[in-house]
Formats: C-alpha cells, sequence, structure tokens
C-alpha cells in the first residue's frame, strides 16, 4: 500500500474549528488506491525544504545543474563503454583461422599446444584502425563540460603562475563571488534559512531551548551563516566599504564636510562584522554612548579649569584692589 502525504498552504482562514487546522499548512496522510485518509493536520512551517539551483522567470521548478550535464553524461558514458570495447579489441583481437586446419577447442592461454594440419598457414590476428587519442581527447572534452556545468572551475580556479598583487586576487574573488552570489542567496533563502527556523520551532515546541536571557529577552533572532563561502561574501562587503574610504579621502582632504556626513562608528561596526572581528573586541552602542558622555563631561571639566586659570589674575588683581581700598589708600596714584 502506498501511502502520500501532502502538503500545501492553507488558503482559508478558518477552515475548519479544530486548531491544528487552522494552521498555515495543511498536512494530509492518504492513500489513493484505497480512497482512505488517515490524517489531517496542520504545520505553521513547510515541512519539506528544496533550493532552487537555477530558475526561468515564471517557472515554479528549478533547474539543477545535472539536469543542464545529463546528455553530455549519457554521451561520456557511451564513449567510455566504446573506449573499453576498444582497448580490449586492440589488446585481444578477433583471430582469423583457415577451415579444418587446427584441431578444436583452440586454447587461447600461455603455454598452450595447439596442433594443426600439415601445411596449414598461420592464424591471422583482424585488427581495425583504433584511434585512441582521438577518444581520450573527446572524453577529456566532455569531461571539461561538465565540470562547468557543475561550476567545478569556479570552486577550483587555476592559480596563474605570475605574482598577482593583492587587488588582482580580490578582485578574482569577487568576480566568482558575483558569479555564485545568486545561487548562493538562492540555497540560503529557500533551503538553509527554513531548516534553521522549522527545527527552531520543532526544538521550541518541545521546551528543549532554554529561557534567553535578560539581556537578549524580547528581541529577534537573525541568521548568519559562517560558512567559508558566506564568509568570503561578507569579506567582499569589506573590501567595498574600504574601498569607498578610499575612494572619498582625497574628497575629505579638499572639503572636511564631507567625513561629518558619515557615520563613522556604524561603519567601523559592520566593517568589524564583515570582517569577522569576534564581538567581545568591540565596543556596543551603549558602551559607546558611556564612553563619548564620559569624554563629553571630561573635556567639559577641562574647559572649566583652563577657563578658571585665565581668570585667576584677574581674580587677584581684583583682591588686591579691594585691600588697598579697605586700608584707605588710592589705588589710582
Amino acid at each position: 500500500m502506498v501511502v502520500t502525504h501532502a502538503t500545501f498552504p492553507n488558503t482559508d482562514a478558518e477552515p475548519v474549528r479544530k486548531k491544528n487546522l487552522r494552521k498555515k499548512f495543511h498536512s494530509i496522510y492518504f492513500s489513493e488506491q484505497h480512497r482512505w485518509v488517515f490524517k489531517m493536520g496542520g504545520n505553521d512551517f513547510m515541512p519539506y525544504h528544496t533550493a532552487r539551483w537555477s530558475k526561468i522567470a515564471g517557472d515554479v521548478y528549478g533547474i539543477s545543474p545535472g539536469l543542464v550535464a545529463l546528455p553530455d553524461i549519457l554521451s561520456l558514458q557511451t564513449m567510455q563503454k566504446e573506449l573499453l570495447v576498444g582497448a580490449q579489441l586492440s589488446n585481444r583481437p578477433p583471430t582469423v583461422f583457415d577451415d579444418d586446419s587446427f584441431m578444436l577447442p583452440i586454447a587461447y592461454k600461455p603455454g598452450a599446444m595447439i596442433f594443426r594440419t600439415p601445411g596449414a598457414t598461420d592464424p591471422k590476428q583482424l585488427t581495425g584502425g583504433n584511434d585512441f587519442n582521438i577518444t581520450l581527447e573527446m572524453l577529456q572534452q566532455k569531461q571539461e563540460k561538465i565540470a562547468k556545468d557543475f561550476f567545478i572551475d569556479w570552486l577550483l580556479r587555476p592559480k596563474k603562475k605570475e605574482r598577482q598583487s593583492v587587488f588582482e586576487v580580490q578582485d578574482d574573488r569577487e568576480e566568482m563571488f558575483r558569479q555564485m552570489g545568486a545561487i548562493l542567496g538562492r540555497i540560503e533563502r529557500e533551503l538553509l534559512g527554513p531548516q534553521v527556523r522549522y527545527t527552531y520551532k520543532i526544538l521550541e515546541e518541545h521546551d528543549k531551548i532554554p529561557e534567553p536571557p535578560a539581556s537578549i529577552s524580547g528581541q529577534g533572532l537573525t541568521i548568519e551563516y559562517v560558512s567559508p563561502a558566506a564568509s568570503a561574501q561578507m569579506g567582499t562587503k569589506g573590501n567595498l566599504m574600504l574601498r569607498f574610504v578610499q575612494d572619498i579621502t582625497p574628497l575629505m582632504q579638499i572639503d572636511p564636510a564631507v567625513a561629518q556626513g558619515m557615520k563613522w562608528p556604524e561603519l567601523v561596526q559592520k566593517l568589524a562584522a564583515y570582517r569577522g572581528v569576534p564581538p567581545e573586541f568591540m565596543l556596543s552602542p551603549d558602551e559607546m554612548a558611556a564612553q563619548q558622555e564620559q569624554q563629553a563631561q571630561q573635556q567639559q571639566v577641562e574647559q572649566q579649569a583652563a577657563a578658571g586659570a585665565a581668570m585667576q589674575p584677574a581674580a587677584s588683581a581684583m583682591k588686591d584692589i579691594a585691600a588697598a581700598k579697605a586700608s584707605g589708600l588710592n589705588v589710582l596714584q
């Protein structure tokens, strides 16, 4: 018996009064052969997650690299089979004997003794015009084509023999991730993200996740990927930020007001995140605000002290004048 599990979006806000059928996705187990429904339920998340490698606008189903490379794969299999057959024929070709000239069965093995009729001609091997170089060249072309269909040439790019600068290496990496950006983004959005959220939901329903600390209570959580590809993409964003700063540096020297239009603390925080700097080495926004307030208070105290020091000679002179008046002296003489 074949049991089918159908999961599809729930378009009705309240289809029935049962609570589990008010969720975003219907879940039905049934047998089409026996026309019997075993279980009806619902899910808040789609339990099945599939990612599309590439897609065409307006098409629901995606296109995988295997589908693109399938004709070449089938051709490669046929060519490989023919190569093996040709190698076997070249190594052990058919042998031509005169009729009734040799005693059967003929033992075709090392050290065998073969009896033949006197005067019979020697057997000849029937060889063909097999050219293995052409076959191997065609095989190599097909293999390279399949590797390109699976984007292996992007991941294992040959290194240049001549020495490259840092900017050239960065340009090569940025070009590679620009080409793979749409694919990686679709995998994160359609496969990895839903899987993480669905796993978190299941753990939360079964009370497997402890209570969050007070510092993050009530805050939303975001998914950050730390794979080498994701880290490289983040590093590319950091390089773009540094290039922007380099571009505006001459403008800031011409007009200092350009620097005032930038949120430098936020830029440093974002650049540190792109570079993978651990958060414990960076000040939080609250700590930065407290530090700026402390610096402002210290600067105010220093200004007041400087103003008091500047007023000290005048205050001393006024004190002397007051003392002279008190003693009855004419201070103007």
